[in-house]
Formats: C-alpha cells, structure tokens, sequence
C-alpha cells in the first residue's frame, strides 16, 4: 500500500513539475514534497533516480540535489547530506537567488541537525538576504524564507 502511495506522490510531483517548467518558474517545493515522508535511503534513491531520468535544467537539478540533501539529513546522515551538498557546485556571483536562498536554507537545516545552531541561523539569515531586494521573487517565497528564520 505504501507503494502505491510513493507512486502517486511521484505521478503527481513529475506532472506538477511538467506545467511549472511550462511555467519557466523555480521553487523546490515540488521536490521536497517528493522526498517528504520517506523513510530509508533506497525510498529516497528511488526518487532521486527518477528526478535524474527526467529532462530537467541545470537550475532544477541544483534544486532536486537540494531536496535530497535535505531529506537525507532527516534521515540523519548529515555528513552525507553535506557531501551532496558541497556536489552541487553553487556559485554566488552567476547563480539564480532562488538556488543560493534554497541551498542557505538547506545548509541552515543541515546545521540545526547536527547540533549547530549558530551556524544554521547564519545560514538562514543568508537565504533571507539573498532574495531581500529582488523584485522578481514572488512574496510568497520571501515570506516562506521568513518564516524559517522564526522557526528555525
């Protein structure tokens, strides 16, 4: 039964995934989502895999790497995590903010997880920064980076 959820979940994140790129917007929410829940590293493998078999840009690869780092820290294998992470070869001077907030944000995670909580403020405060004075970012993303500094 669990299964069959997995594919749902999967079914229904590649077609939110097919009309956003419709859409040419970034959010990495839709990967998230997929990783969510997930309960060992060869569900999140699965989904990994089936993220690297899709045509996606360079931008939703970082963002897909993102998520799965992500949720391999949850899993609490953060020196993995931090290894894909070091992996997905963001630049701060050429890099979309969207990409560098996510990877601030996932960097904050990673280091609240693993008893740092300097740091992953730092991290947070970072990803809120990057996206503070872009017009082309909906509010609703700024708002979500926000809301991580309160709760992180």
């Amino acid at each position: 039964m669990k299964v069959i959820g997995i594919f749902i979940i999967l079914v229904l994140t590649l077609g939110a995934s097919n009309y956003l790129n419709s859409q040419s917007s970034l959010d990495i929410y839709l990967y998230s989502i997929a990783y969510k829940g997930l309960n060992n590293q060869t569900e999140l493998d699965s989904v990994n895999k089936l993220f690297s078999n899709k045509k996606l840009s360079v931008a939703e690869q970082k963002l897909n790497k993102i998520a799965f780092a992500n949720a391999i820290d949850q899993l609490g294998n953060h020196d993995k995590a931090l290894e894909l992470m070091k992996s997905i070869g963001v630049n701060s001077e050429n890099e979309e903010p969207i990409i560098l907030s996510e990877f601030n944000v996932a960097m904050g995670n990673i280091a609240i997880r693993s008893q740092n909580p300097i740091l992953g403020l730092k991290h947070f405060k970072e990803a809120v920064a990057i996206l503070e004075n872009k017009k082309n970012i909906p509010i609703e993303v700024f708002q979500a980076k926000l809301m991580t500094l309160g709760t992180g």
